[in-house]
């Protein structure tokens, strides 16, 4: 079975803080919801097509984020990978284990707003790479969960503009 990469575009971002458990652990979370904008990081690229009859970029897709150790759906450790995405029928969740300081800088982003826009490019397994003109598929009733091996969370913000900056942008460049 191949990798797969997968960009989503998260519309909404959730922050989370909560004990849960009787030594009152508290437990930092972020949940990204959004769709999946393109397969293989690029326009043009394969469609990663379920098994359920269902296309990745026609589901609603959340990813919550936190510092525990990478798990199964069943809590078992996952052994070289970072996380899961799990199918349900119309959704596709998932969880990413990011370092203390990575999910410390994530947290501050989206904290602090004022990006233009956010993407993140995950690689998922085991998919099947089926063809160039037929795409890739998620066998979802063999494989409900499968593993998130890589994850890139980017913000993108537009430049900050000086006074005369703005000035010229108003009145044209040669003004």
């Amino acid at each position: 079975m191949a990798h797969c990469a997968i960009r989503m575009r998260p519309t909404t971002w959730s922050h989370y803080i909560s004990r849960h458990d009787r030594l009152k652990t508290v437990g930092w979370q972020l949940r990204a919801l959004g769709r999946v904008e393109n397969i293989n990081l690029s326009d043009n690229g394969p469609t990663l097509h379920l098994t359920s009859g269902e296309e990745i970029e026609d589901v609603k897709i959340y990813l919550d984020f936190d510092t525990s150790e990478p798990t199964n759906i069943d809590g078992t450790p996952l052994e070289s990978a970072i996380g899961c995405l799990h199918h349900d029928v119309g959704l596709v969740g998932g969880w990413i284990s990011l370092g203390t300081n990575d999910f410390s800088e994530v947290w501050e982003q989206v904290r602090q707003g004022e990006y233009s826009d956010c993407l993140i490019d995950i690689t998922v397994r085991p998919v099947e790479f089926l063809g160039q003109d037929t795409g890739w598929k998620w066998d979802v009733v063999t494989h409900q969960a499968i593993q998130i091996t890589k994850a890139v969370v980017q913000f993108v913000r537009m430049p900050v503009t000086t006074k005369s900056e703005q000035a010229k942008q108003k009145r044209g460049w040669f003004g």
